[in-house]
């Protein structure tokens, strides 16, 4: 990951110091730390399950009154788990591309998410949005790029004092319109030209696409975050069973080779979310506490 701006970030959790998480010659323990994107109500389940951090959806938290905010702060202050950042930035508002995109309206939104996400502790905004992403079959699609790139500037440049880094998806061609490769994402990425603009890799919607975990290789040396879930019938976002294990152990080769060493969430539907994601972090530690050697 050198060269990349927010370089070995640690997520501080009680009874560990920062060299015992980078010391990867401990016994069972994982190079990377593990977490687990749900809504603002699994946040006690998702500390008792064990996982490092949590990232909550964006427009779940853009949508709570105040009150509930600082419920849910107390709550956070209380346990202290890591909510690492907001993923599910937005549910279609404002729009990142198409006719209504309105720069006041991406700033506005901005502000109230990096605000609530520094009174969070986060690091990350995932920019997926898929609702945000639509547009018309005659709209420009080179105006829809420029669009895109202005709201990554916007948002990165609120973000920044806050030292947020705003993370692009690609995404897979049945729930958007634009952004469908990783080509695509890290091109606007190095247009937009700021160093708190990064890129998140969803293996998902990679699966969706047809992409393999090898077609992805080229771009790892610019990922600053990791989501995965199983890519199952009708597209349906499952938690990780044994059936992956091939698929996560070829994603851990990848990566190490890269020295990647920092966030990998599971994002998956959220109905599984009390029958699965224990027995899903479990399935994480088998492949990620794994000797290197067995590599």
């Amino acid at each position: 990951m050198s060269g990349q701006a927010f370089d070995n970030i640690w997520i501080e959790r009680p009874g560990e110091t920062k060299s015992e998480f980078y010391n990867k010659d401990q016994k069972r323990r994982s190079f990377m730390k593990l977490g687990c994107c749900t809504t603002i109500g699994n946040y006690r389940q998702v500390y008792e399950m064990g996982y490092d951090y949590i990232e909550l959806p964006g427009f779940e938290v853009a949508a709570q009154s105040e009150t509930q905010w600082q419920a849910f702060l107390q709550e956070k202050n209380e346990l202290g788990l890591p909510v690492l950042g907001f993923n599910a930035y937005s549910a279609g508002q404002p729009a990142i591309v198409g006719p209504s995109c309105d720069d006041q309206a991406t700033a506005d939104y901005a502000r109230r998410l990096v605000q609530r996400g520094a009174q969070a502790g986060i690091v990350n905004l995932g920019i997926g949005a898929p609702a945000a992403r639509k547009l018309p079959a005659t709209f420009s699609r080179d105006e829809a790029a420029r669009q895109l790139i202005r709201f990554l500037q916007i948002t990165a440049d609120i973000a920044r004092p806050y030292h947020q880094q705003v993370l692009l998806e690609a995404l897979h061609d049945q729930c958007c319109d634009l952004g469908h490769d990783p080509v695509e994402a890290l091109a606007w990425i190095q247009e937009a030209n700021r160093d708190n603009i990064g890129l998140v890799l969803d293996f998902y919607h990679s699966a969706a696409m047809g992409q393999t975990v090898d077609d992805l290789r080229p771009f790892v040396p610019w990922l600053r975050h990791l989501h995965y879930s199983q890519c199952g019938d009708h597209l349906y976002r499952g938690y990780p069973d044994a059936s992956d294990l091939p698929a996560l152990r070829k994603i851990r080769h990848l990566i190490q080779q890269a020295n990647y060493d920092l966030t990998f969430s599971l994002e998956s539907d959220n109905a599984d979310f009390m029958r699965c994601a224990q027995t899903s972090l479990t399935l994480l530690h088998q492949v990620f506490d794994e000797p290197k050697s067995e590599f």
